[in-house]
C-alpha cells in the first residue's frame, strides 16, 4: 500500500473515533435535557418546609449543650483528681486523741478498743 493510502486509513479511523465521541457527547446532552425536563425545580419557601426542621434544630442545640457540659464536668473531675493526688488525707483527730490518751495510760486496752470501734 502506498503512503497516501496508509494515511487515508488513519484519517478514516480517526474520523470514526471522532464520530463515536460525537455520538456519545450528543447522547449525554440528550440525557441531560431529558432529566432536566422531568425535574421539578425546588423553590424555597416556608410552605415547603415542615415544622420538624425547628425541632431538629432545637434537638441539635440541646445535644451540643449536653456534649460540652459532659466534657467540662469530666475535665473538672480529672483535673481535681490529678491535683488532689499529691495531698495526703488528714488524720482523724478523734482517733489521734484516743491514741494519745492510751499512750499516757489514761485508758485501758479494753477501753481503747471499745472507743476505737465506736469511732469507726
Amino acid at each position: 500500500m502506498s503512503p497516501v493510502g496508509n494515511s487515508r486509513v488513519k484519517i478514516t479511523k480517526r474520523r470514526g473515533q471522532m464520530e463515536t465521541t460525537r455520538h456519545l457527547f450528543l447522547a449525554m446532552i440528550e440525557l441531560q435535557r431529558e432529566l432536566l425536563s422531568q425535574a421539578q425545580f425546588y423553590q424555597w419557601s416556608w410552605e415547603t418546609h415542615s415544622r420538624w426542621g425547628l425541632l431538629w434544630l432545637l434537638g441539635g442545640i440541646v445535644m451540643l449543650l449536653v456534649f460540652w457540659g459532659v466534657f467540662f464536668i469530666g475535665l473538672f473531675v480529672v483535673l481535681r483528681w490529678l491535683l488532689g493526688k499529691g495531698r495526703r488525707k488528714a488524720p482523724d483527730k478523734a482517733l489521734e486523741i484516743l491514741r494519745q490518751r492510751y499512750a499516757r495510760g489514761e485508758l485501758t486496752k479494753e477501753d481503747f478498743e471499745a472507743i476505737k470501734k465506736d469511732l469507726r
